[in-house]
């Protein structure tokens, strides 16, 4: 059962970990519920008490407790960290493919890498 411990220990402290590395590269937290971190920060505190004073040192339990915490307060920091930064990529969300002026441009760009191509045989 030793090995079940450590098991669920390993994927709830690694379960965090996705979530930290995708905020942290495209510093974009709008779509994060900092409650869930906050509550989770308290909830890992209050149970890492509560076992000490009630089973003791159970290292597996403290591991995942600690490593959980370590995780929720990173999280809340890099939150609090990227939660006023605007959001420059807006305009790679809106499709532009469909609009006449940008199938202009595409034309363009299809006669000037034709004109380009000539110009490369002479």
């Amino acid at each position: 059962m030793i090995y079940i411990g450590w098991i669920y220990t390993i994927c709830f402290a690694i379960c965090y970990i996705p979530q930290i590395v995708k905020s942290i590269r495209t510093k974009r937290v709008d779509d994060i519920s900092i409650s869930l971190f906050i509550l989770s920060l308290a909830g890992y505190i209050c149970a890492c008490i509560y076992t000490i004073d009630t089973i003791g040192v159970n290292v597996i339990l403290l591991t995942n407790y600690i490593f959980g915490a370590t995780c929720s307060l990173t999280m809340t920091v890099v939150y609090f960290m990227y939660r006023n930064r605007l959001n420059t990529n807006v305009m790679s969300d809106i499709n532009f493919s469909n609009s006449s002026y940008y199938q202009f441009l595409k034309q363009e760009q299809q006669e000037i890498e034709k004109l380009n191509g000539l110009n490369q045989r002479r």
